[in-house]
């Protein structure tokens, strides 16, 4: 690799999003839920997952190092619990497997486990939100 190579971090939200989708499918009870990157859907289905980056910094030239919060929404407190604990255990096994997809991931930082986190403009869910740091390998262009 020279200096003159651009390094391109891959999309985090994105990535997560898609791995969530491929890890929930195989769960009875949330085979179907939807996961979604950066926007809240509209209409708000009953049960999902959102997945957005709220900031980070490249670690060197090839590893991001981003700061996501994984949200998850139901229409009780203990399934959003029972669903954000769940979306923590599988980040968690991709940083023990050492990817996310196919992209290299190095480290997850909890900055914040799932907690109750009321969110006023959907007050017929309950919302449980964690945050994570999440180091990836980025490619080159």
């Amino acid at each position: 690799m020279t200096d003159s190579q651009a390094i391109v971090f891959p999309d985090v939200e994105d990535l997560l999003r898609e791995f969530y989708v491929d890890q929930l499918a195989g769960i009875e009870g949330y085979a179907t839920v939807a996961v979604h990157a950066g926007e809240r859907p509209d209409p708000l289905p009953a049960k999902f997952l959102l997945v957005t980056r709220t900031g980070g910094t490249s670690q060197d030239l090839v590893t991001d190092r981003a700061q996501v919060t994984v949200q998850a929404y139901a229409k009780s407190g203990g399934s959003a619990g029972r669903f954000a604990s769940l979306a923590r255990a599988l980040i968690g096994r991709a940083e023990r497997n050492g990817l996310l997809g196919t992209v290299p991931i190095y480290e997850v930082r909890e900055f914040s486990a799932p907690y109750s986190d009321p969110d006023e403009l959907a007050p017929e869910h309950y919302r449980y939100s964690a945050t994570y740091q999440v180091a990836v390998r980025g490619q080159v262009l």
